[in-house]
């Protein structure tokens, strides 16, 4: 079951509208992402986790969701895009099905409790935007260090003028977004939602609607689409 917030897409936009095999849902974009991976690299002082920028592959036996598929694909114009249900509801699967038809390029970060810090946690946002972009976000790097807590008053602004440059769209996806709960972490994807340029789409897989979801996103006027898939 699925539920939009703001106005619905009128199609799936961008997307190949052939049948989801899953012979077929390693894309030949997710070759070029798990190569260009390596061209990665965190904050000075952190060690980077290479396979948590890699977008799951689909084992073969899960069914496809071409409708909700398509619901996601549809919603390209919409800066923020929810998938919530609980544990095993096949979150992070769905989304690997629908980076498998959709031609922009996905930057990807498997999160886990170690990025519960807004150095961390910046430092691999930053390191999947190189998967799809190498080299950017060079001068954010170097700032997140010494930012304390002025994460989103130091490092965001700077963040969201590099994004506004790249050269193409991108969808950023951050799964397991639940096991954030720092608030200078939420502060600051809240603050990149109010200011969020038009070449990125970001992607919250949560167990539960984060804190930067739904009612806040709609007052700074933020369109949004929640998907919430049923168990696989």
């Amino acid at each position: 079951m699925s539920r939009d917030t703001g106005q619905s897409g009128t199609g799936a936009r961008g997307i190949h509208r052939s049948p989801i095999r899953g012979e077929e849902l390693r894309s030949a974009h997710e070759e070029r992402t798990l190569s260009a991976a390596s061209a990665a690299a965190p904050a000075p002082g952190l060690v980077l986790v290479q396979p948590k920028l890699h977008v799951p592959r689909v084992r073969a036996g899960f069914v496809p969701r071409d409708e909700l598929v398509e619901r996601l694909a549809g919603g390209a114009d919409r800066r923020l895009t929810l998938v919530c249900a609980p544990a095993g509801w096949g979150k992070s699967v769905l989304l690997a099905q629908w980076h498998a038809v959709e031609r922009r390029p996905f930057a990807w970060v498997s999160l886990d409790r170690t990025d519960d810090d807004p150095i961390r946690f910046w430092s691999d946002v930053i390191a999947a935007l190189r998967t799809v972009a190498p080299g950017f976000g060079g001068a954010t790097l170097a700032m997140l260090p010494n930012a304390g807590p002025g994460v989103t008053e130091i490092v965001l602004p700077r963040l969201i003028n590099e994004l506004a440059e790249l050269p193409e769209p991108v969808v950023l996806v951050l799964d397991d977004y639940h096991l954030i709960s720092d608030e200078i972490v939420h502060a600051s994807v809240a603050f990149l939602l109010a200011h969020l340029p038009p070449t990125l789409q970001l992607v919250l897989a949560s167990r539960a609607d984060p804190p930067t979801s739904g009612s806040r996103c709609a007052r700074r006027n933020c369109a949004s689409t929640t998907t919430r898939p049923r168990r696989c």
